[in-house]
């Protein structure tokens, strides 16, 4: 049975105080119908006007039904020192194997203390029941290890920075409104002079607007792009604004017009800079071509 707990958020139409109901519950799936099939546990959280939001707690579920971890944990290759090992040693004996315990050569490690404690980094130059380890340079492990520290592969993890991030339930419902009826005129000698429809919202600070060099409309917008009009004001006209440099795509900064095509993208924003704020999807105008 799901968790109903009442959200505060501000209305992005009337800048209001306003309380929805965001039910929260554990979801299992399993691969397969089979009996003793891995299952995977899911926090998932719903609530009107908003997507879904579903987080994976399978470690969680495994530590509350143990009362303590057991075992390594999932999708990480660990293993525990087996014999002493010694600074500018070039062997390093673990259990389980490294080869079975899913290590890979030249993939950078981190050696533990038994209390999670950093000590060194290393990388491996082969992989086998033990791992075989450069006596110098920058993959040498010099520390000395004792019996029982971790030994861990490094792992990357998805950045919440980037455009797989997922928004949360309050983050969904405060989004403005995304502008409308963008469109620009110009050549490259007077500049594109673009014009939006505001959204009706009271939360609305400001606007940025991009100026991208496109044949076909962009899908998004890269989260280290620049604004060719950053923060523009709510409170000034969103017509007669002109714009004479582009984000260039290859050197990642703002450039001069020059001819071709475009496409104008305005973005509604609810507060200044890039954290702590909700935004608005991206009102896109037609191809716009300056010569």
């Amino acid at each position: 049975m799901g968790k109903n707990i009442s959200v505060e958020y501000t209305n992005p139409i009337t800048g209001a105080q306003t309380l929805t109901q965001v039910t929260v519950d554990i979801e299992r799936y399993r691969v397969d119908t089979e009996l003793g099939a891995t299952e995977n546990f899911f926090l998932k959280a719903t609530a009107s006007g908003a997507s879904p939001i579903m987080e994976n707690v399978d470690d969680l579920i495994a530590d509350l039904l143990d009362g303590r971890p057991s075992g390594i944990r999932r999708n990480v290759s660990q293993s525990l020192i087996d014999t002493a090992f010694t600074s500018g040693g070039t062997t390093l004996n673990v259990l389980p194997a490294a080869n079975l315990a899913g290590f890979v050569a030249n993939v950078p490690c981190v050696l533990m203390d038994k209390y999670g404690n950093v000590k060194d980094w290393f990388i491996p130059t082969a992989v086998g029941t033990e791992l075989t380890i450069p006596a110098t340079g920058e993959g040498a492990l010099l520390v000395d290890g004792n019996v029982g520290w971790i030994v861990q592969q490094a792992k990357s993890f998805a950045s919440p920075l980037g455009e797989n991030s997922q928004p949360g339930i309050k983050a969904q419902l405060e989004r403005p409104t995304m502008p409308t009826g963008v469109s620009g005129t110009g050549s490259v000698a007077t500049g594109i002079t673009v014009a939006w429809t505001k959204p009706a919202d009271a939360v609305i600070r400001y606007y940025d607007i991009y100026c991208i060099k496109a044949t076909i409309v962009p899908t998004s917008i890269e989260p280290n792009s620049l604004a060719s009009v950053a923060d523009r004001e709510a409170s000034l006209a969103s017509t007669g604004v002109n714009l004479t440099q582009k984000f260039d795509q290859t050197t990642m900064e703002l450039a001069a017009l020059d001819a071709g095509d475009y496409f104008i993208g305005v973005i509604a924003k609810d507060a200044e800079g890039m954290v702590s704020i909700n935004e608005s999807s991206i009102g896109w105008s037609a191809k716009i071509t300056i010569a």
